[in-house]
C-alpha cells in the first residue's frame, strides 16, 4: 500500500511539474535565514545566498507542529531521492523559532528550514494560505504552485 502512496505521490507532482509553468519570481522577505546541519552543527545562511547554481528548489510550507509528519518524511526522502534535480527547503511558520531549533538539532533528519513567524514569504509573495509547496529555479522563477503535496491518508 506505502508503494501505491509513493507511485501517486510521483506522478502527481510529476504531471504538475511538467504541465505548470508560471512568470512569477519568489520574492524573499528580507533577512530571511536559512539554517543548515552539517552533522551536529547547526549553520545560518543568507537565503538569497543560498539559492545558488543548483537545479531547481522545491519549497515546503508548514505552520503545523509537526511539518515532518504533515509532509510524510519517509514517502519525501523517497521521492528526493528519485528527484535529485531537486533541492528541498522547509519554509516554517512558527511562533516559538527557538523551540523549533532546539528539536532540529536532535533530529537525525533535517531539511535546510526557513523560519517565520508571520506568513511572510506567503503574504510577500500573493500565495495562497493553502499553498502546500512551490518549485523555483536557482533564478527564482515559480515554476509550479500546488495546494497539495500529494495525496494523503491520515494515519492514527
Amino acid at each position: 500500500m506505502k508503494n501505491n502512496n509513493l507511485y501517486v505521490l510521483l506522478l502527481s507532482i510529476i504531471f504538475i511539474f511538467q504541465s505548470c509553468i508560471l512568470d512569477d519570481q519568489l520574492i524573499i522577505p528580507e533577512n530571511s535565514i536559512v539554517f543548515t546541519k552539517e552533522k551536529t552543527i547547526l549553520k545560518e545562511k543568507l537565503l538569497i545566498s543560498y539559492f545558488s547554481s543548483k537545479n531547481n528548489y522545491i519549497l515546503f510550507f508548514s505552520d503545523s507542529e509537526c511539518s515532518f509528519c504533515e509532509l510524510e518524511l519517509n514517502d519525501l526522502q523517497l521521492f528526493l531521492k528519485k528527484h535529485p534535480e531537486l533541492s528541498p527547503i522547509l519554509v516554517l511558520n512558527t511562533s516559538f523559532p527557538e523551540i523549533y531549533i532546539l528539536n532540529a538539532m536532535k533530529n537525525s533528519i533535517f531539511l535546510p528550514t526557513v523560519l517565520y513567524k508571520n506568513f511572510d514569504m506567503i503574504v510577500q509573495n500573493n500565495l495562497s494560505p493553502n499553498t502546500k509547496y512551490i518549485i523555483v529555479d536557482n533564478e527564482l522563477n515559480i515554476l509550479c504552485k500546488s495546494k497539495a503535496a500529494y495525496n494523503k491518508r491520515k494515519r492514527y
